[in-house]
């Protein structure tokens, strides 16, 4: 016998709501070869679309809101009641939500699972480390949508959006290994503190390695190196620091300083960008902030 189902357009938990490519997602059916899902994504959102399996089709219709895409350079404006399909691409595209959007995805094949699946394995380490510093985990959800942003503006990368996405995400996971005493020190680091702490960044690369290949931990474990030479672990310089490294570099340095916490006070948007640009061409790329500043327009 047959089953017959019925989904009405707000039935859904909105409580349970899980990060995949745009804000926010939640599954709503998943059969043998078949899923369906709600994305809520506000303005400003940016997110990539790309195929997981070159038999997968995904089928989207937009519910409410303005997304923009990139197709080959070009950009591609879709509203409520338009339509995008894709099957077999060889290239990702990037897009972009104008106004606050919600889009059904009807999906022929693990879409949503394959990211949750992927991201379990090194997410539970950042939720643990959220326990002892409140913020790691926020901090690198932020920095991931903050490097989506600059990519898209930046025209460059679009080829390695799914290494960003997981090296954006995991950058600080090394953290966990470094004694709470010292990461949550109000104070300045000592030399020897301070030596320490920097061994994250080794950590965090043995830890991505192992789950996700040395491609995505290098990018990761580039994101301390300064252009002039004088960032570690290993003093890389200018083209020897990968792109999607210099991208993750802004993006980390800006939330770092933009986020109010108990030990230090939240500079304005303003302010953390005079800082990134006093510090451009010796420890971040100019183009990197200049693309994060078209960004962060957007979200105004």
């Amino acid at each position: 016998m047959g089953e017959l189902s019925f989904i009405f357009k707000d039935n859904y938990d909105k409580n349970n709501l899980v990060g995949v490519n745009g804000d926010a997602s939640c599954l709503i059916c998943k059969e043998k070869d078949f899923e369906s899902l709600i994305e809520i994504m506000p303005k400003g959102t940016v997110g990539y679309i790309y195929t997981i399996q070159t038999n997968l089709v995904e089928f989207s219709y937009i519910l409410e809101g303005i997304i923009e895409f990139i197709d080959n350079q070009e950009t591609i404006t879709l509203k409520a009641g338009d339509i995008y399909f894709h099957h077999s691409l060889n290239q990702n595209h990037m897009f972009r939500v104008i106004e606050d959007a919600r889009v059904l995805n009807l999906n022929t094949g693990p879409y949503y699972s394959s990211y949750e699946e992927d991201e379990n394995h090194l997410m539970t380490v950042l939720e643990n480390l959220q326990k002892v510093d409140g913020d790691t985990l926020n901090h690198c959800i932020r920095v991931r949508r903050l490097c989506l942003g600059i990519t898209y503006f930046l025209r460059e990368g679009f080829e390695q959006l799914d290494d960003l996405y997981f090296a954006a995400i995991f950058h600080d996971v090394g953290k966990a290994k470094i004694p709470p005493e010292i990461l949550m020190k109000p104070g300045k680091l000592t030399t020897e503190e301070y030596e320490i702490m920097k061994e994250h960044s080794r950590y965090t690369y043995e830890m991505i390695k192992e789950r996700y290949g040395e491609t995505i931990a290098e990018i990761a474990f580039q994101h301390h190196e300064k252009l002039d030479g004088t960032g570690y672990p290993r003093g890389l310089k200018e083209n020897e620091i990968c792109l999607l490294a210099r991208v993750i570099a802004v993006a980390d340095a800006y939330d770092a300083m933009v986020v109010t916490r108990p030990y230090h006070v939240g500079k304005s948007i303003q302010d953390a960008i005079k800082e990134l640009r006093r510090c451009q061409d010796t420890q971040f790329d100019s183009k990197v902030i200049t693309a994060l500043e078209s960004y962060l327009r957007t979200l105004d």
